[in-house]
């Protein structure tokens, strides 16, 4: 059994990416040729900015789990996913992994859990009172006195997002969520 660690410091993830992608490359093809005898699990934190768009990771993913080969890949927002993932690749990506979203503060990223989440049902009430106070004094010397006083209550269901947008982006930073296949 073995652990390979590729750390790259922040300074050169931009010069040293190439190299970062050769390895990650040939790691992902070295693994997938083992048909599954030991499982293998790539974490790749910053897949965005250090890897990029990999087409060894597409294959990884639609070929590597019959090799045994696990992958954990993290990215910044939906908008880097997408780059990195063009032409629907990112859909492919969003529907056969577990999606896990946390300290969420951008807009399409807060949009996209908020829809995935979907809606509940809640019931709204409303209702009001009225009232009227009336005196009526007589030439006899007889007073009456009206009152009258009203009130109703009607509820209904209505169709609310689990989370809204906005909701999503306010949570706490350690509360994460996830989506599952």
């Amino acid at each position: 059994n073995t652990d390979v660690y590729c750390v790259l410091p922040a300074d050169r993830v931009a010069t040293l990416s190439p190299l970062l992608r050769l390895w990650t490359g040939t790691f992902l093809r070295t693994a997938q040729r083992g048909k599954g005898r030991q499982r293998i699990n790539f974490i790749c934190d910053e897949t965005g900015s250090s890897l990029g768009k990999m087409d060894e990771l597409m294959a990884a993913l639609t070929v590597g789990r019959s090799a045994g080969v696990r992958l954990q890949l993290y990215y910044q927002d939906l908008g880097q996913l997408k780059k990195c993932w063009p032409d629907g690749g990112d859909q492919t990506l969003l529907a056969n992994t577990t999606q896990i979203f946390f300290g969420v503060n951008d807009q399409q990223t807060a949009e996209y859990v908020s829809n995935r989440l979907g809606d509940a049902t809640i019931i709204v009430t409303s209702g009001g009172k009225s009232g009227s106070d009336a005196v009526q004094t007589s030439y006899n010397g007889s007073t009456s006195t009206t009152r009258t006083h009203g009130w109703s209550e009607n509820w209904q269901q209505q169709a609310r997002r689990l989370l809204k947008p906005e909701e999503v982006t306010a949570l706490d930073p350690r509360t994460a969520i996830t989506f599952t296949p």
